[in-house]
């Protein structure tokens, strides 16, 4: 709101405002998701508004979070190669600005392909299934917590 100038009300100052929304875009996207058009009175039925509460959770989910410390399994052997996927990982999560800017400096100088950083982004997300991660961001922690009680 600062940046576009508004005022901030009152019971809201000091504090962390997140707005988060899922957008179908385009009739096709609706048929897509639901198998069908959807009109306004749809949007009071229980079987739709939990079909788009899922959607929303599991775009949420779908959000890479950076800034986590995470916790290798250490009853498996590591070897040369884990320890490479460790490191990474590592890495992309210490400091994720710089690993962006490499990705992106390597795609931007074509020294990437387009095929490889669906690969590299493919390993990322089977690697985050592959650690126990803990939030050290109190703000990721108490965001993670309320979209959770959606989930009840």
């Amino acid at each position: 709101m600062t940046q576009k100038h508004k005022q901030i009300p009152i019971q809201f100052e000091g504090s962390n405002i997140l707005r988060l929304e899922y957008k179908i875009v385009r009739q096709r996207g609706i048929k897509a998701k639901f198998h069908r058009d959807l009109t306004a009175s749809d949007l009071f039925n229980p079987v739709v508004y939990e079909k788009m509460k899922s959607l929303f959770l599991e775009a949420y989910q779908a959000i890479p979070k950076f800034g986590r410390q995470f916790y290798v399994d250490s009853s498996e052997n590591v070897t040369p190669k884990k320890w490479g996927e460790i490191l990474a990982e590592q890495y992309r999560h210490s400091f994720p600005i710089e690993y962006r800017n490499l990705l992106q400096s390597l795609r931007e100088s074509g020294a990437m392909s387009d095929k490889s950083y669906e690969r590299i982004r493919a390993t990322e997300r089977r690697r985050e299934r592959g650690y126990r991660l803990v939030d050290r961001s109190p703000l990721i922690a108490e965001l993670d917590e309320k979209v959770a009680r959606m989930e009840e």
